[in-house]
This record gives C-alpha cells, structure tokens and sequence, in this order.
C-alpha cells in the first residue's frame, strides 16, 4: 500500500515534466463540473400534468422559477421498485414487482461503487425509517412513518447491506419522520439531519439521495401534500451553505407517472445556483437513465450499462452549459472552455484560491524570459507570418497548462452573461515591447493597459456594494480583466480590430449594471501584487490578455402561466378531439359525451401549457369515428402570464378523420 501511495505522487510529477506547453498547444482541457454537490429528491406517482397552480403551487412555481424538462420520462410501469432500481444502478435488473429487499438482493455494480472509486462522497436520507441504519433490519422491511422499503434502493444492493460503514450511510432524514397522514401542514424537524450536514462543506456529501415517506411523496396523497413538504424543506436547501458557497444543484423528480408508462412525462426540475432560471425545455426525451449519464459525466464516472451510457445527458438545464466556441481572435489558435468566473476563484480569495483553483497557476512563460512582466503580454503565435514583432519568443501562451494538482486544465477560457465595472484607461504605459514579445520599440502610438473589472450578476447582485474584504462571497463572483498594451500595439486587440476593439467596449459598457451584459474570452494570468486590494477582488486572477468580446445575447424569460382558449364546432363526442403541444399530451376533449355541442360553436380553456423557448407546435387531432360530420376550431388564442397574447388565429379551419390543424409559434 506505500509502494502504490508513493508511485501515484510521482507518476503525476513525471508526467507534468514532459508535457510542457509547447507540445500541446490547442488541446481543449476538459469541462469543469457543472456541479459538486446534487441532491436527489424523490417523488411518486403523479403525471406532471397534475402539477399545477392550483393542485401544488408551491412546486409549480418551483418548476416555473428554475429549469425544468417538460418531456422526461421513465422506465417501467410494472410498480415503483424497477424505477429506483434503474436509476441507481442503469437497469430495472428483471425486476417486475414492488417486493421488499430480501425477495431481490442485488449483486450489481451501481451508483455507489462508482462515487466511492472516485473518491466522492454520499449519502441517502429516509424520512420515516424505523430504524437509525439498513444494517440492523430496519430499513428492509416497511415500517416507521410509511416509510416504503421498496423506495429504498440502497437497501437492495448487497455490497451496501452487507458493509456496515456503507449501510451508516442511509440515514433517518430527520427528526421527524415526516407527515403521518395527508396533511398540508408539515411538522417540525422534517429533513433537519441533512439540513444540518448541509451547513459545511465537511458534513456534506457529493451526492445526496433524499426520500419522502409516504405521504409526503404525494403516493398516497394528492399533489398539494407534496408541494407543502417541498415548501417546507426546498427553501432552507437553497440557502444553506453548501447551496449558497458551493457548486451545488438540487433535483426533484417522480419514480413514475399513473402506472401507463409513457408517454406521460413525469415533473422534473433543477434548482440551485448551478441551474438555469425561467427555463422550460421539452425539446429532448430524458429519463432516470439520462440523470445517471448526467452524474457520470459530471464526475467522469464509467457508465452502469448500455442504458445509461447511450443516455443524453441533461446539461441543457445547468446555468454554465454553452456551447463551444471557437477564438474570436484570429491570433489565438485556441479552443475556449466556457466557464463561470467562480470556477476559476473556486470560491476563494487571496492565496487560498491559487492553491485550491483548478486553473492555477495560470498562464507563465516557459521557459522564463529574462526582464518580461509575465505570460500575460505574450502575444499568441499569430495568424500569419510575420504577425509577432521582430524577436518576439515563440511558442507563445498555450491553451493549457498542466496546474498545480498534475491535472491537464483549460486556461484560454470564455466567460458569458456578465456585467462590468467602469473602464480604467492608459494605465501602464510603454513605448516597448516586453522582452518576451522581442523587446523592440512598439509602433508609434500611445500605448496603454485599459482596465476593469466583470462580475457575475448571479452571485453579485450589487457591484457597487460587493467585495467589501476577503472574507465577502461576493468576491468569488468578480474578476479583473485587461486590454495589454503589447496585443493593441501588434495590433492583436485595439481600434483596429471588431472583435477585441477597446473603444468600443468603453462606449457600450454600463457600469454595475446586471442586464447590459458581455461575454469575454481571454488568457487566465495571476498577478499575485494586488491581493489586498478591493478594486481587484482580493485576489489575483486576472483575464490578460482579453483577447474578444460580445455583446451577450439577451432573450426574454418564459412568462407563465400560458392559457388556450378557443371555440370548437360540434365537439359532442367523448375524448372525440385530442390536443398536443410539442408532442405531449394536453387534453382530450369534450371529457364527457356532449350531444348539447351538435352543430354548435363551444368555448375552450386549456390552462398552463408546457410552453419552450423556440418554436412551439401545437395540433389538433380528431378520433378515428363520428367521421361523419366534418368539425371545425376557430379562434384560437394563446396568452401569456401577463397577460399577453402571443398567438393568435381566428380562422375556422376544418377538423376531421382524416384532416389534423397544426399551429406554430414561437416564444
């Protein structure tokens, strides 16, 4: 065991040695973790159509505020177990029935072995359990406050069973073991042992698995029994520690919908500082399989089967999810890593966020160069021959670097959605370049550092007032970023170019603001001289050189709760019209014969659509009988929450056997 501790030590200083960044100059470093820290909440048995304002508001609005999947999906119909099998071990194992633990010990690779070899950490909160641990029997059988062992995967695997230091793993979730009948009004100390873990980063575990007795879970109970127990819990989850300091996400979904399996979708949503906000998306199918591909991925976990490994991943719903890019600046033969400018402090100021940031020690010049400042004005290789002054030290900063932990790490990154400080011009003046870039006399001009700072609107909502010291979190959120002199002077970046114009950002900008947005790409460099400084963050971190910038695309937030109405002539017929919007299932209408609507025009309302950004299609579709008269929808409206209209077309068009009504819009 010391043999193989001392070889791990060594084999990275090896390594770091022979991969100098001049022979990897535009391999693309991989992602960031788009979380640390995710909680999994559990609910039963409820289609997310039954989630509404009415029947569970607290949770509607939830879905509404955060990101939620409007088309996920799951894996059997065949009872809850199959379902929190597949989803923690990347298959339903054959299992058919709800039976307890001792009727299905499972001897398969699951979650848990994958956490634990990459030496990340877990744990799994039972509300109701009758007893402190599985180990002793208390967890295999049902018991407690309704607690469902068949709710309780860990309890099928026998590698968790049969290992006493993983059975303490799976816990009472609280104080209380929650409700004790269908009740919206929730006793005290509901999740009070996990709400506690969650006040440190030293009791909190990477992944965290939390199940509702149940009651709360609402499979016993109506919608709003559930939505109660969120709201008592959610809210003290997001502002925790963990979920206000760290990367962290919290994920509700349900086991199932109403035993039809499928293509019922089920409620499933992403909350926390690591998801969108005001995001819906039914574009792609997930299901339990795609959150085990999204843990994996995440973590670079090897996948449980084919089931899990051929999923899509749900990275759509996470805040630092973009798409790659590649360099604005025609100079920079690099690939950037979008990232959040916490990713780079790692929520940490002054040397604590050197040693522990995952892109430390930034660029540095290699080997050094007699009298340079640093990597931070070394111009990149160039676009063409000749581009680098005369003298100038190849190979230039490279797109990675190996840091300060022997992992490969990004360090050209591109940084999206932030707001700005005001611009500092003509600081650090020259008429030379530095020796790293030949030493030569710079072209005639005046040539300048132009300076400022960016900040991330989601953890710094007032610049003017953050950052006050070192200790202040919304430090992390803020990074200082330069114009150098030597890339304006090469005409690298300047007046002379659109994508890295230093005028033209000074003239766009607006101070403080949180919606005039910008987004940035640029060499990550530590300049260690101002770290007591407010006006640079308390710590050294600094994109030099900015080598582009944009405008950030602004799009208008979803604006629930959206409304159909419309009139429909001789709707008479049971579930005789059905409507889908974006291929799910919106209503099926009239719900009951209605012989009264014969040769008639009737007014409709479908309530809270599942409405996405983008294109939205909406058809109506008429049953395989009554073919005999052709009917007819007119008036059809779409309002927003407002409420706005933001579709509309009067037209009677015809609705038959053999002819549907589409509709497009878009949001």
């Amino acid at each position: 065991m010391k043999l193989f501790r001392i070889l791990t030590l060594v084999i990275p200083i090896i390594l770091s040695s022979l991969l100098v960044p001049s022979m990897i100059p535009r391999v693309q470093a991989a992602p960031p973790h788009e979380f640390d820290y995710m909680i999994w909440i559990m609910m039963e048995n409820h289609d997310l159509a039954d989630i509404s304002s009415s029947s569970a508001p607290y949770q509607y609005n939830l879905a509404n505020s955060w990101a939620q999947s409007t088309n996920f999906q799951y894996e059997s119909n065949a009872g809850s177990l199959p379902n929190y099998i597949a989803a923690t071990s990347g298959s339903t194992q054959g299992i058919i029935d709800d039976g307890n633990p001792g009727s299905h010990p499972l001897s398969v690779t699951n979650i848990v072995d994958r956490l634990e070899g990459a030496g990340l950490t877990w744990k799994a909160y039972m509300e109701g359990m009758p007893s402190t641990n599985i180990c002793n029997g208390g967890g295999s059988t049902d018991g407690g406050t309704n607690y469902i062992a068949h709710h309780d995967a860990f309890a099928y695997y026998t590698d968790i069973t049969g290992n006493s230091a993983r059975c303490a793993k799976v816990v009472q979730a609280g104080t209380s073991g929650g409700a004790s009948s269908c009740t919206t009004s929730m006793p005290s100390g509901l999740a009070r042992t996990l709400l506690s873990d969650l006040g440190s980063t030293s009791t909190a575990s990477n992944f965290i698995w939390l199940q509702p007795n149940n009651y709360d879970n609402s499979h016993d109970c109506s919608p709003n029994v559930g939505s109660a127990y969120l709201q008592a819990i959610v809210p003290s989850i997001l502002s925790s520690t963990v979920f206000t300091t760290q990367k962290a996400v919290l994920l509700i979904t349900y086991d199932e919908g109403h035993d039809t399996c499928c293509p019922d979708p089920i409620y499933t949503v992403f909350a926390g500082p690591q998801a969108k906000t005001s995001y819906s998306s039914g574009a792609n199918t997930y299901n339990h399989y795609s959150i085990l591909k999204t843990i994996e991925t995440n973590w670079g976990l090897a996948s449980l089967t084919s089931n899990d490994g051929g999923a899509s991943g749900m990275t759509e719903f996470f805040a630092s999810s973009a798409p790659v890019s590649g360099s604005w600046n025609p100079n920079v033969a690099c690939t950037p890593q979008t990232v959040r400018i916490s990713d780079i402090t790692n929520n940490m100021t002054g040397t604590r966020s050197y040693n522990n940031s995952r892109y430390s020690p930034g660029i540095t010049e290699n080997p050094p160069v007699p009298s340079s400042e640093g990597a931070k004005r070394w111009l990149s290789a160039g676009a063409v021959p000749g581009a680098t002054p005369p003298g100038w030290v190849s190979p230039g900063p490279s797109c990675v670097i190996n840091n300060l932990h022997g992992q490969m790490a990004a360090s050209f990154v591109e940084i999206d959605g932030v707001g700005t400080s005001g611009m500092t011009y003509e600081t650090d003046c020259s008429t030379a370049y530095d020796s790293a870039n030949g030493g030569g006399a710079q072209p005639a001009g005046h040539w300048c550092d132009d300076t400022f700072n960016i900040f991330d609107p989601s953890l710094v909502s007032n610049y003017g007032t953050s950052c006050t010291s070192a200790t202040d979190p919304t430090c992390y959120g803020r990074m200082h970023l330069e114009f150098d002199q030597d890339w304006m002077a090469a005409g690298y970046c300047g007046p002379s170019t659109s994508y890295c114009n230093n005028n033209t950002l000074a003239q766009t900008i607006n101070p403080g603001s949180s919606t005039t947005l910008f987004d940035f790409q640029g060499f990550i460099f530590w300049d260690p001289d101002h770290l007591t400084a407010n006006w640079h963050s308390f710590s050294g971190w600094e994109l030099h050189a900015l080598t582009g910038w944009k405008s950030h695309p602004v799009t208008a937030p979803l604006n629930p709760p959206y409304k159909l109405t419309f009139q429909g002539y001789d709707y008479d017929g049971a579930y005789e019209e059905t409507l889908t919007l974006n291929n799910q299932l919106l209503a099926q209408l009239p719900t009951v014969d209605s012989p009264q609507n014969a040769g008639i025009y009737v007014s409709f309302t479908v309530n809270n659509l599942p409405v996405v950004k983008g294109t939205n299609t909406l058809v109506f579709t008429h049953a395989s009988w009554d073919c005999g008269v052709t009917d007819t929808t007119k008036n059809v409206q779409i309002t927003d929450g407002a409420p706005t209209v933001i579709f509309s077309d009067p037209t009677a068009r015809p609705l038959s056997c053999t002819q549907s009504i589409t509709y497009t819009f878009t949001v």
